[in-house]
């Protein structure tokens, strides 16, 4: 949509000269082709041979790349390794893990937006960021808190005539993308778990339309707060550097990515 209606758009056409983009479609290419092809539903690791047995199992191997990062990481460091949650033998163990971070560091983004889905359906429709605790708060709460209240409002569900929902009870201490990248590089940063429930299931990887819909209210949500003043959020969003990483909803994005050469 960025390169499409680039020429056809004036707000995407603003969208795009205002921002630097940059969009990543999945760090976990190996479990994306496992989940996508329909050989295993809970295919949330890589694949790791963390039981060193020198054949991949399935089911068992692989490390969970979003607890691998070097914060909080010894939280979960008694989590087996035949868990669909294990964070690895020790922190940013996995070279996906090591290649990201450095990244992060490199471009230094001020906003970034993790878009994951809920297998269990537990947390669908949900926004998150770093961090409260013990009413311990990360120093850009406030920020957070009202940019996710912007989001909140322009953010209906798929399947109830509602909206998003604002995560508001105490976070987990985990080695999470969104508090490694808020803690190390002062980046606001959001999780956006997708997909919603319909017929009592969830929707863990929504068809091309939905996902170009959600894809398209992201943008315009930038694009809003590009354009107002949001209380106690004091940043420049000119040239801003905004990092769109993407878990489960990814083969849109490697569209919009290859699209997106044609302009730069």
């Amino acid at each position: 949509e960025l390169c499409e209606r680039y020429s056809l758009d004036k707000e995407i056409e603003n969208l795009v000269n205002s921002f630097s983009w940059w969009i990543i479609p999945t760090i976990n290419p190996e479990g994306m082709y496992y989940f996508q092809n329909g050989y295993f539903n809970h295919k949330r690791k890589n694949n790791s041979d963390t039981n060193k047995n020198g054949i991949f199992d399935l089911k068992y191997d692989g490390v969970d790349l979003n607890r691998n990062y070097n914060f909080n990481w010894n939280n979960d460091f008694n989590i087996s390794p035949d868990s669909r949650y294990f964070p690895g033998y020790y922190p940013e163990s996995e070279k996906e893990i090591k290649i990201i971070s450095k990244f992060m560091k490199r471009k230094n983004f001020q906003l970034a937006y993790f878009f994951h889905s809920s297998y269990s359906g537990n947390f669908s429709e949900m926004i998150f960021f770093p961090w409260k605790r013990d009413n311990i708060e990360s120093y850009d709460y406030i920020k957070m808190l009202d940019l996710a209240k912007t989001m909140q409002s322009k953010l209906p569900k798929d399947y109830e005539n509602s909206y998003y929902k604002i995560y508001s009870k105490d976070f987990e201490k985990r080695s999470l993308a969104r508090d490694f990248i808020n803690a190390n590089f002062g980046t606001l940063s959001f999780n956006i778990e997708t997909c919603g429930i319909k017929d009592n299931i969830p929707i863990v990887f929504p068809n091309n339309k939905k996902m170009k819909k959600l894809a398209l209210t992201i943008l315009m949500i930038i694009f809003t707060l590009y354009q107002i003043n949001v209380q106690n959020v004091k940043v420049s969003l000119m040239n801003l550097n905004v990092l769109l990483y993407v878990r489960l909803i990814a083969v849109f994005r490697i569209q919009i990515m290859s699209k997106m050469k044609k302009h730069y």
